[in-house]
């Protein structure tokens, strides 16, 4: 190399070395700068739809997340009344299910929902008239009085009733203050119904119960065991009542209130069959 040319080399190396590191510096800055140009602001609004398409929640972005952290959030602020009835459903044995395959409507389900609840009861001297009035704001369910069947029966609706209880289920309630009456409920067309003893026995329905629920039970068993339920309402000693036994459930022809002490039976049964399965 020639004595000229070192001294270019060297100029020309300090020249690069220099325009590296302005160039080198500028990126670095420039990219710190465009960094926080695209930061967004601290309350920005996140449209889900853009997020239509994700398959799973785990593959949502953290923002979605976070929304839909603070609408379970909200849930949790509903009012306890409304899930309360939100939750409600049909008539049930002691875990909340239902014993047999009826169809419900959304009314007769809350009606027998609300029977399984605590009630307040203190009347002196109340006409039955307000009582049905009362236990009907008081539950906000639809009460009424059999009027046409009270009048057969030669019961006035305004008799007198004097009762008082405490932390008591409405069904029992109900039992207690309208017995001495000889009157009974029954839920019809989507209403809790007061009505006579004679009125309320007199309607059949049937009803098909499921029986996977109380296995080990012999079928002869078994219909002795329904059959001692009021056993004098049945065929086989001329009353309406019928049982037939299918795998697996039992079809009974039975009124409302002897419906009512069957399931009864039916959840003491479970309860056995239960405590010998824990063994």
């Amino acid at each position: 190399m020639s004595f000229f040319a070192k001294p270019i080399t060297a100029l020309v190396t300090t020249v690069c070395v220099i325009g590296l590191l302005a160039g080198g510096t500028k990126w670095l800055l420039g990219s710190s700068q465009s960094t926080r140009a695209f930061e967004p602001p601290l309350k920005t609004t996140v449209s889900q739809n853009r997020f239509a398409a994700v398959a799973s929640p785990n593959d949502l972005p953290v923002e979605v997340n976070l929304i839909a952290s603070a609408n379970e959030d909200l849930r949790s602020e509903i009012p306890a009344r409304t899930l309360a009835v939100a939750s409600e459903s049909s008539i049930s044995d002691s875990e909340g299910r239902p014993w047999d395959f009826q169809e419900r409507s959304e009314s007769t389900q809350r009606i027998e929902a609300t029977l399984k609840r605590q009630s307040e009861i203190a009347f002196s001297d109340t006409a039955l008239t307000e009582v049905v009035t009362f236990l009907s704001d008081y539950h906000d369910i639809p009460i009424l009085i059999d009027n046409e069947a009270l009048t057969e029966e030669g019961i006035a609706p305004d008799t007198p009733i004097t009762r008082t209880l405490t932390g008591t289920k409405l069904e029992s309630a109900l039992n207690l203050m309208l017995a001495p009456l000889q009157l009974e409920y029954v839920i019809k067309n989507e209403v809790l119904m007061v009505t006579t003893i004679a009125r309320a026995t007199s309607a059949k329905e049937v009803l098909v119960y499921d029986l996977s629920r109380i296995p080990n039970i012999g079928p002869k068993t078994l219909s002795s065991i329904i059959m001692s339920v009021k056993p004098e309402t049945w065929a086989e000693v001329g009353g309406g009542g019928t049982l037939i036994l299918g795998s697996g459930f039992v079809a009974i022809s039975q009124d409302q209130p002897t419906h009512r002490k069957i399931v009864t039976v039916l959840n003491q049964l479970e309860r056995q069959a239960k405590r010998r399965t824990a063994k």
